[in-house]
């Protein structure tokens, strides 16, 4: 008698599971291998970045990082940094907290670095940092502001007695022998140049027969520390009545940028003129829409490579020029096009 053997009918749903997990491992597998694949290729990556090695390791500090201004020059000073085999690096550009320029200056001394770029002012507190980084064998090379009592080794600027000329020139082109305020923008912070380059503008107008009496100008200090504040102070102008300039002059981009918008708001395209600072794309633009009447063009390129230049010539010789004047431009309606196509760094003066 035959034995009849049934079988066992696997349960469809066992099946599905069995080849569930055959799946998910096969995908968990394979994910691995890709993520060690992508953590290897970072890793060789790093080795590449972290192999290179450079003989110098200069900072540089400035009060606003984001700038474009301060970027551009950034930028130049790194590309003629590489080429010297210098690293230079923004500080404080990527922290994730802000600090001011005098807790930037006491980081960079204890991290020892081999030079501090620093746009500085005449406080008395950067000059004791300065004169501290220099005792520990860190030169320290101001640039736009200067600090005159200090060891600072070296002034890498804009010539402010030429560029308070080229504003001065400004004016009389606006007023036009006829009565009109001038109103200049004035940092808080504690600089010498603007002083001269304000004196420049009114010695300037004195050029011309009575200019000194149908021309009243004056100054106001406007608050930097951060974009808040300097657009607050600016736009304290056109809210108070009879304060409103005829003309009005600001020594830096942020200023610059901050009056174009107030005078865009309170609606005084054509009434208020501005003689501004810096070409970013916001500024050009302002031209080209006749809301700024001129701005200056500041090398920018040239600054940054001066910067290394002068680091570089004090370790090799251990010294350097005192001061490295950089070029000037004055960019207009009738030049505008010149440097929306990237030409214009000529000099004026």
């Amino acid at each position: 008698m035959r034995r009849i053997i049934k079988r066992r009918k696997i349960p469809i749903r066992l099946i599905i599971c069995v080849m569930s997990v055959l799946f998910m491992l096969t995908a968990a597998i394979t994910t691995m291998l890709v993520f060690k694949n992508q953590i290897e290729n970072v890793v060789r990556q790093m080795d590449v970045l972290t192999a290179k090695e450079y003989d110098s390791y200069y900072v540089m500090i400035v009060g606003d990082q984001s700038s474009s201004f301060w970027k551009s020059v950034y930028q130049s000073a790194k590309a003629a940094g590489e080429e010297e085999n210098a690293l230079v690096e923004f500080m404080g550009d990527e922290l994730a907290s802000t600090f001011s320029k005098e807790e930037l200056m006491q980081i960079a001394i204890a991290s020892k670095v081999d030079g501090i770029f620093l746009e500085a002012d005449e406080s008395a507190s950067l000059t004791s940092l300065i004169d501290e980084a220099v005792a520990q064998g860190i030169p320290v090379i101001t640039v736009l502001g200067d600090n005159t009592a200090s060891n600072r080794l070296s002034y890498v600027g804009v010539n402010n007695y030429n560029l308070g000329k080229m504003y001065g020139k400004q004016v009389l082109e606006l007023a036009n022998k006829e009565k009109c305020n001038v109103l200049v923008l004035m940092s808080n912070k504690e600089d010498w140049g603007q002083n001269i380059l304000y004196a420049s503008i009114y010695e300037t107008m004195k050029t011309v027969t009575n200019a000194e009496n149908s021309i009243h100008m004056s100054s106001i200090k406007i608050e930097e520390d951060n974009a808040f504040a300097a657009e607050e102070s600016i736009r304290d102008i056109f809210v108070k009545e009879g304060s409103i300039p005829d003309i009005l002059i600001c020594l830096n981009e942020l200023n610059t940028t901050c009056a174009y918008q107030a005078v865009v708001d309170y609606n005084k395209v054509g009434d208020v003129n501005i003689l501004g600072y810096y070409n970013s794309d916001v500024i050009i633009k302002a031209v080209e829409r006749n809301v700024i009447y001129s701005t200056i063009k500041v090398n920018t390129d040239q600054i940054g490579r001066y910067l290394i230049e002068a680091m570089k010539e004090y370790q090799i010789t251990g010294h350097t020029n005192e001061y490295y004047t950089v070029d000037t431009t004055l960019i207009t309606a009738d030049n505008l096009k010149e440097f929306m196509v990237g030409g214009g760094d000529g000099k004026e003066e």
